[in-house]
């Protein structure tokens, strides 16, 4: 079962496009919203922070807009524009281009209300090397203004670490605990997101000052200045959206070459990004496969225009807008469900990536850009569209390419590898089910005290008493139900199916009872694909074997060489 997009609430909640006056109709939205133009003629937005609790004068800060290529910008109560500062020159770049041609340019806003102080990562030239920093933007009252008056980097941290390619920064956020946090990607080199003396696919914890925290996982007094000092997380990718809950659980997307994930981001923890898209999935309550490459990400605690929503996750890819459910303790809730979507983009129109922030009246991002220019749009309630359409009622295996299964399974040589091969799985499960290690393991399971696994025991209890194919199908909609209900370690995520989906899968999978594939007639490419999967999973198992051979080997060693040393000394003395 695919763990990427899960496309049937698309068909079920993007099936009205609400419709505004003057407003273009290349998106679909949710029933009962729709979007509106903020402001329009940004020349390519990367960000945009909010005020908390703005005042109601024409002239009072709204919320700052950071445009790539160095100005960032303030947009007042009565949406009026102007330059809070400009750092044009300080990019040392003449025209830039997409960012994925030329990476200079400004990355990210994030904002310390509290200071008065405002936040932008950026990527610049010196000296024809590329630097990663941080600078902080200012007021003299420590409030925030309407100018700003003192610009500084916070660090020279950066300083040290210039090379191509570039660990390119990604966006900043101030966490409740008043530290600045920044992700890194890892810049092609997978080797070393996991070495504390380089920035590459790391999340670095800060002091607003520009400083390490003395309680960050990898800390020390006698070295403070030192990059290990600030690192807070490690092994990744490209975690540039990062956000916070209100019981302080930091949150992370990290976007992979085929494959994304999202993270709960704990201190001193690797996330075992080793270059394969198998190690992706790994350590993630949420996964897109194929990837969606979310670009922007806040937590939506209270709203009062979207109640429904309160502690989801908001995420933006270039294309679309979904919200998840999260809990710290448990995870992701639910499926994501997408509230917005663009499509039948025009000629004209790129996709650049989407930022998103929560204002007052809605949700608000950066739109498409046509004809150069980029608007900031809001996603708002629009009562004159209310009708919901029904679930498509689809076939099972329309519902397996709907649902994007075949990204992480395999038919007939079709589809991806991350979860088991489905040729000949009917015959599989018949024998498997029936052996005596899978009934122990189903013992096993009624010996958990978890919720989570006891709610399934009389689930295992009904398996156990039924035989031939009611056992099968029986295992197939239990196992879509909660993976999880018969193996604790099942790396297939609960995406919360319908029961017209379970039914319908269900029926399609039974009918896969074709021979399975001999092991012998397996190519060269898939042997080596199936080992690399094998080993890429099972990294910790492997490292803990290589390390113990090595200690036994090590120990081997010194013992032959103490008796070597003691047979050659003896003979020395005594002559022989």
């Amino acid at each position: 079962m695919s763990v990427g997009f899960f496309p049937a609430f698309l068909y079920l909640l993007l099936s009205s496009t609400s419709l505004w006056a003057s407003e273009p109709t290349t998106w679909k939205t949710i029933p009962g919203y729709g979007v509106k133009t903020d402001t329009s003629g940004w020349n390519s937005p990367v960000d945009l922070q909010f005020v908390d609790a703005p005042q109601s004068s024409p002239k009072a800060p709204l919320y700052y807009v950071a445009e790539r290529q160095g100005l960032v910008k303030l947009v007042t109560q009565d949406r009026s524009v102007s330059v809070y500062a400009d750092m044009r020159e300080m990019l040392g770049s003449g025209q830039i281009s997409s960012p994925e041609k030329d990476p200079i340019g400004l990355v990210g806003l994030c904002l310390d209300q509290e200071n008065g102080q405002l936040f932008s990562t950026l990527v610049y030239q010196k000296n024809g090397q590329l630097m990663n920093t941080i600078v902080q933007l200012s007021s003299n009252d420590s409030q925030i203004a309407v100018t700003n008056t003192n610009s500084d980097e916070i660090s020279s941290l950066f300083q040290k670490e210039s090379s191509k390619p570039l660990p390119r920064i990604g966006d900043c956020w101030i966490g409740l605990d008043q530290k600045l946090y920044v992700g890194f990607s890892d810049g092609d080199q997978a080797q070393k997101t996991h070495s504390l003396e380089h920035l590459n696919g790391k999340i670095l914890r800060i002091n607003t000052d520009g400083t390490s925290p003395s309680d960050n996982p990898f800390y020390k007094p006698q070295t403070p200045d030192k990059l290990s000092s600030y690192i807070y997380a490690s092994g990744l990718r490209q975690p540039f959206a990062i956000t916070e809950s209100m019981e302080a659980q930091l949150y992370a997307t990290d976007n992979g070459p085929g494959a994304d994930r999202l993270i709960p981001v704990l201190a001193g923890r690797d996330y075992l990004w080793d270059g394969n898209n198998s190690s992706i999935l790994t350590k993630s309550i949420r996964t897109w496969s194929p990837a969606l490459k979310p670009d922007s990400m806040v937590f939506l605690n209270s709203h009062l225009v979207f109640p429904q929503w309160n502690r989801h996750l908001l995420i933006a890819s270039p294309a679309r807008i979904e919200v998840i459910p999260v809990d710290r303790e448990k995870g992701v809730l639910a499926a994501p469900v997408s509230i917005f979507q663009y499509f039948n983009a025009k000629e004209n129109q790129s996709r650049d990536p989407m930022s998103l922030a929560l204002g007052p009246d809605g949700i608000y991002f950066t739109g498409t850009t046509e004809g150069g220019k980029t608007p900031i749009q809001k996603f708002v309630l629009d009562t004159s569209r209310q009708s919901e359409a029904p679930l498509q009622k689809l076939s099972g295996e329309e519902w397996y390419a709907q649902l994007e299964c075949d990204s992480c399974h395999r038919i007939s040589g079709k589809g991806g590898q991350a979860g088991p091969l489905l040729d000949g799985l009917i015959p599989r499960l018949d024998q498997r089910l029936n052996t005596k290690s899978y009934l122990e393991q189903l013992d096993r399971m009624d010996q958990l005290t978890e919720e989570m696994f006891v709610q399934y025991k009389e689930r295992r209890q009904t398996l156990r008493s039924l035989e031939g194919k009611e056992k099968i199908e029986f295992w197939i909609e239990s196992r879509l139900t909660e993976p999880r209900f018969d193996a604790v370690d099942s790396q297939m995520q609960n995406l919360h199916l319908s029961e017209q989906q379970i039914e319908a899968l269900t029926e399609f999978l039974m009918t896969l009872s074709g021979r399975a594939i001999d092991p012998q007639n397996k190519t060269l490419k898939q042997r080596v694909e199936d080992l690399k999967f094998f080993l890429t999973t099972h990294l910790w198992i492997w490292l803990s074997l290589i390390f113990l051979l090595g200690l036994i080997l090590g120990f081997c060693l010194k013992f032959l060489i103490r008796f070597v040393r003691g047979r050659f000394h003896l003979k020395k003395r005594f002559g022989t």
